[in-house]
């Protein structure tokens, strides 16, 4: 049986320019996976190699991708909302 990948934490909104430090665990261990860290965001943003995630200043929906570098199809992803969810 294959493990899959969680990535943490999650969160439902962020404010503008915040950050936030993502994780990606294998959920059968626990145990820190190697992934490759991508944002989808048209209004900015960034995240770093190791995944510490900077908000974008302009309020909207975000995607963080994390995929393992060994498979790229075995990833974890999260949406949410920058600034206050719409309501």
């Amino acid at each position: 049986q294959r493990a899959g990948l969680q990535m943490s934490p999650f969160i439902a909104a962020i404010a503008p320019g915040e950050t936030v430090q993502f994780t990606a665990t294998w959920e059968n261990s626990g145990a820190p996976a190697d992934v490759t860290w991508r944002l989808d965001s048209p209004r900015g943003g960034g995240i770093t190699p190791d995944g510490r995630f900077t908000a974008p200043s302009t309020p909207g929906p975000v995607g963080i991708f994390a995929s393992t570098r060994a498979n790229q199809w075995r990833a974890a992803y999260q949406y949410f909302y920058v600034g206050a969810e719409p309501g």
